[in-house]
C-alpha cells in the first residue's frame, strides 16, 4: 500500500527574443501506473506485478525490509480487480487459511500504491504518501482483523 504529485505546474526559466519571460505553462503529468488498466481479471504473476521495472522498484522502497516477506507469502492469487481506476490484488501463502496474506492496491489516477500485509493475526497498512488508504483496503484490514 506510496509522495508522488498528480500533476505539477511547472514555470519555464526561458525567455523569448524581448526580453520577457514566458507566461506559465501548466501540463498534467500522466501516472506512471496508467499501464496497470490491462491488468484487470489477470494474475499478478502472468503480469509480474511484484517485479515489473514500475511497480517492483517501488513496492521495494514501499515496503522496505517487509517487500522479500511479501513476496514469500504471495502464493495463491484471485485475479486483478480494477475499479474507477483503483488496483485490488491479494494474494496468500499457501496453504495459511489466510494468515500470512496480502493486499497491493493502485490508485492509478493519483499514481499511488498501498500494501497490507496480514502476519499472526495482526494487519500493517503502507501508503506511499499518507495515511489515508483506499475503502477498500480498510475493509480488507477490518475483515481479516475480525477472522
Amino acid at each position: 500500500m506510496l509522495a508522488v504529485s498528480a500533476c505539477q505546474t511547472p514555470i519555464s526559466e526561458t525567455e523569448t527574443a524581448t526580453g520577457t519571460p514566458n507566461p506559465p505553462v501548466e501540463e498534467k503529468r500522466l501516472s506512471s501506473l496508467v499501464f496497470l488498466m490491462s491488468f484487470k481479471d489477470k494474475y499478478p504473476y502472468d503480469c509480474q506485478l511484484l517485479d515489473n521495472q514500475v511497480t517492483g522498484p517501488r513496492l521495494k522502497q514501499l515496503l522496505g525490509e517487509r517487500f522479500d516477506y511479501l513476496k514469500s507469502i504471495w502464493n495463491v492469487e484471485t485475479p486483478i480487480e480494477i475499479q474507477d481506476s483503483v488496483l485490488y490484488a491479494w494474494a496468500m501463502m499457501e496453504q495459511s487459511g489466510g494468515d500470512p496474506s496480502a493486499v497491493i492496491m493502485a490508485d492509478i489516477a493519483k499514481d499511488k500504491l498501498f500494501a497490507g500485509i496480514r502476519e499472526n493475526g495482526k494487519v500493517k497498512l503502507y501508503s506511499e504518501t499518507d495515511t489515508i488508504y483506499p475503502d477498500r483496503l480498510k475493509q480488507w484490514a477490518r475483515e481479516t482483523i475480525n477472522r
